[in-house]
């Protein structure tokens, strides 16, 4: 799993949501509102930009 934060140390509860993840207390379901591809990326930015259709995070995977 691969946790990047913004706006906060997200490396003092590292330890803490790893363990959470581990023994399956994690909802990762909350974590991303929206998934796109890389190639789907510009599209998928804007809609995060404005937040279209909800979109509140994103994640975006190869």
């Amino acid at each position: 799993m691969t946790v990047r934060t913004a706006q906060q140390h997200g490396q003092a509860d590292m330890d803490r949501l790893l363990t959470h993840a581990q023994k399956g207390e994690l909802n990762r379901t909350c974590l991303a509102t929206h998934r796109f591809s890389l190639e789907d990326g510009t599209r998928g930015y804007d809609i995060l930009k404005h937040k279209t259709d909800g979109c509140l995070r994103a994640v975006f995977a190869p």
